[in-house]
């Protein structure tokens, strides 16, 4: 077992936090208490279900694996939003798409 800070799927989550902590500072002043948390939290989890998937064996993985997927849908949901409201850059929401796209196919 790898040690999970080694994993390139720790590496690409861990990547899309810090992606998702300079977008979240574009998003408006009166966003950013819900919507930044938002987006910021559920990185965070992406980040956090690596690690507890990784300590497991076989089927162990499988609801931590799954957590994550569902984090990662809520997170491209909501850097899509932004970019549709224009909270964001249509670039700034580029660099978050070969991250989540990595992790999806992990």
């Amino acid at each position: 077992m790898s040690l999970h800070t080694e994993l390139d799927i720790f590496k690409a989550s861990y990547d899309l936090l810090g992606v998702a902590d300079d977008l979240v500072r574009n998003i408006p002043r009166s966003h950013k208490p819900h919507l930044g948390r938002k987006i910021f939290d559920e990185c965070t989890e992406i980040v956090a279900a690596i690690p507890l998937a990784n300590a497991e064996r076989g089927a162990g993985k499988v609801p931590h694996l799954n957590r994550l997927l569902q984090r990662l849908e809520v997170t491209k949901v909501l850097f899509r939003l932004c970019v549709d409201k224009r909270y964001i850059s249509h670039g700034q929401f580029a660099r978050t798409v070969p991250l989540t796209a990595w992790l999806v196919h992990a």
